[in-house]
């Protein structure tokens, strides 16, 4: 191996990278410690893309080498569509989010913030807690209000294949705010088609909790 390894034919003559927004080739190279003339074969590409996940910028990576002599990096950047703050040591901070509500990065100085910011949501110390059958995600509370909002994920049951959102009657106090589908953000209305699997935004008042989770469960 250590032969082959030492070949010219397998030193490294080309690094394409792309897919970079707000990371550089020239970061992911130093990230990475790819350089060139250095040996193809002892390449780590599982390694290689270990260390770029740990960015926060990067949602997904794919290394690849193209014998005889070049490296192939894809970089799938997160897009942001929001901020939220968040509390860090010493106060609270600015992070960004994406459009399926994954906050990924701190805002660092002179970084955009022309973004919509959310506001008044307060994560609940027992996140999950109304969990019917597991179909229900995270719940929070909204800040100095009587309303909170869950995350619901359709589940394969007869009351929920294939219905517009009006025939489900949800019960008073709770509205459908979002679906998300497919990893997009769709804002139902009554006409709007059920699909198993979507994963729907709830947001209710405390009075509604109890009528909420026995619809949500095989009771309702």
């Amino acid at each position: 191996m250590s032969a082959v390894s030492g070949m010219n034919i397998f030193k490294i003559q080309e690094i394409s990278i792309s897919g970079c927004r707000q990371t550089s080739p020239a970061m992911i190279r130093e990230l990475t410690g790819i350089r060139y003339q250095a040996s193809l074969v002892r390449l780590n590409p599982e390694h290689i893309a270990a260390i770029l996940r740990s960015h926060p910028w990067i949602a997904a990576v794919e290394v690849t080498r193209d014998w005889p002599d070049v490296v192939v990096v894809y970089i799938k950047e997160y897009v942001p569509e929001a901020l939220i703050t968040q509390d860090v040591p010493g106060g609270r901070q600015f992070f960004y989010m994406d459009k399926n509500g994954v906050v990924f990065a701190p805002v660092d100085p002179g970084q955009d913030m022309d973004l919509p910011v959310i506001t008044g949501l307060e994560t609940k110390g027992n996140i999950g807690q109304r969990r019917p059958n597991g179909v229900v995600g995270a719940v929070a509370t909204i800040m100095d209000s009587d309303a909170e909002v869950m995350e619901m994920r359709v589940p394969a049951r007869e009351k929920f294949n294939s219905v517009h959102l009006k025939e489900l009657h949800f019960p008073k106090g709770s509205i459908v705010g979002a679906i998300v589908r497919d990893q997009q953000v769709l804002l139902p209305s009554g006409e709007t088609i059920i699909e198993i699997g979507d994963n729907l935004v709830i947001f209710f008042t405390k009075k509604a909790a109890a009528d909420l989770e026995r619809f949500l469960s095989d009771e309702g």
